[in-house]
């Protein structure tokens, strides 16, 4: 197959993937434009018109015409390629037809307070040029959470920086792996949420991850490339180490353990419900990193890692009817409240065991049995860590399931 037969092919089976979502309805509807944007951004970094091309095609052959904010990133990445068909969603409100469950509540407490168990212990806080409630992940546009004031932009070699922060985290993770590619991309902020997927590489192709895998020595024959886009960001030096050591780490780790590198396409874990365990995983490997910081009396990366805890649980939104908990959900979250509350659901039942049973395709034993052996250490070590086992498990045990 040529360079370009691969680019279509890759762009067809993952935009196809991302019609294949755990929802209905418009919740649903939201869900698939946001995996086409994340399409879009990979067809950017192949810089390929035949994997637009084949993005096009599918698009075109789906009735998906509106997508909240996430057809704005959509339609600003698919720009890049030359006018956007007309076909391609719009940005317009979406309003889902359910609430997240009162579980998902009842849990947000018991995260909170683990969270300012640990952080009690743990301080000072950071000083300079700290606002209080931002995350440990920027958002859209790489800032650090809606109406917070941006610090400290990326510096100019993000790309050497984020493989710095990727080694540092490695530590923290319990299945850190070191098979993964970073690009470089300027220029894309405002269009970027996810950062991190699978692309395909062949010696013909062109773009960032032919030039970067062919510098490494990688041979001619066509095959698969995880691969983390840097993008400039809004945040702080420690926020940045956080986000791509840890969460985005984690991510890269879960790509190298579900495999699949042979085949022209996505991961797995990239869309629908496979997205939903990566983020469970992911997340999980958060909450561990943040015992284990406070074990080490590391304050910033507790500051940091908590923040960001907190920030995840803005994100679920708020009910339509009845009494709203305090908060605002962050932007992008709004028409998507099973993806939001798996940050939340997902890796509380992970930790303690109540997951409902999950293809060993999405959560494999070589993730699910070091996170476990290692957060059973720091419950050994930390009464936070051991309180958060005891309660998340009684509300989730009787469910033995992630309600949706």
């Amino acid at each position: 197959m040529t360079a370009a037969g691969i680019a279509y092919s890759w762009a067809v089976a993952a935009a196809i993937a991302a019609t294949r979502v755990p929802a209905d309805g418009e919740e649903a509807e939201a869900w698939v434009v946001r995996g086409w944007a994340e399409v879009a951004l990979g067809c950017a970094v192949l810089g390929a018109a035949e994997a637009f091309a084949g993005l096009d095609d599918v698009v075109r052959a789906h009735t998906v015409r509106t997508g909240d904010r996430h057809a704005v990133r959509l339609r600003a990445l698919r720009g890049r390629a030359g006018a956007v068909p007309g076909f391609y969603p719009r940005h317009g409100p979406l309003r889902p037809g359910r609430d997240v469950s009162p579980l998902t509540w009842r849990l947000c407490g018991v995260l909170g307070e683990f969270c300012d168990e640990v952080f009690s212990g743990t301080a000072p806080v950071p000083s300079r040029g700290v606002t209080r409630g931002t995350g440990s992940r920027g958002g859209e546009g790489g800032g650090v959470g809606r109406g917070v004031r941006p610090v400290w932009p990326t510096p100019p070699e993000h790309g050497d920086e984020a493989v710095e922060h990727l080694r540092w985290g490695e530590r923290l993770r319990p299945s850190p792996t070191s098979e993964y590619v970073v690009v470089t991309r300027p220029g894309y902020e405002g269009a970027v949420w996810r950062t991190w997927l699978r692309l395909p590489w062949h010696p013909g192709m062109a773009g960032a991850v032919q030039a970067v895998m062919a510098e490494a020595g990688s041979s001619g024959a066509c095959g698969m490339a995880d691969v983390l886009v840097e993008v400039p960001r809004q945040a702080t030096p420690g926020q940045r180490r956080i986000w791509r050591g840890v969460h985005d780490g984690a991510h890269l780790d879960h790509l190298a353990a579900v495999g699949g590198t042979t085949r022209v396409g996505p991961s797995a874990v990239e869309f629908g419900e496979g997205l939903m365990a990566a983020e469970s995983y992911a997340m999980a490997v958060e909450i561990l990193a943040l015992v284990q910081c406070a074990l080490e009396g590391a304050a910033e990366e507790v500051f940091w890692l908590r923040a960001g805890l907190r920030e995840r649980m803005a994100r679920i939104p708020r009910p339509r009817y009845g009494e709203s908990p305090p908060g605002r959900p962050s932007e992008g979250f709004d028409a998507l409240p099973r993806l939001a509350e798996t940050y939340v659901l997902g890796p509380l039942a992970l930790l303690t065991g109540t997951l409902a049973p999950v293809s060993r395709d999405l959560l494999p034993d070589s993730l699910t049995e070091p996170l476990h052996a290692r957060w059973a250490k720091v419950c050994a070590a930390h009464p936070a860590a051991a309180a958060l086992t005891e309660r998340a498990g009684a509300y989730l045990a009787p469910l033995q399931s992630v309600p949706g």
